[in-house]
């Protein structure tokens, strides 16, 4: 699960139109499991 978690993480990010804005939001997102 923690492979597909990863892989859909990669995709959203590397699809979107601003990938770095979207790295810096799932970064803020899940800092609290960090």
């Amino acid at each position: 699960a923690a492979g597909a978690d990863s892989a859909a993480v990669v995709t959203d990010i590397t699809l979107n139109a601003d990938p770095e804005a979207r790295t810096r939001e799932w970064i803020e997102k899940t800092d609290r499991w960090r």
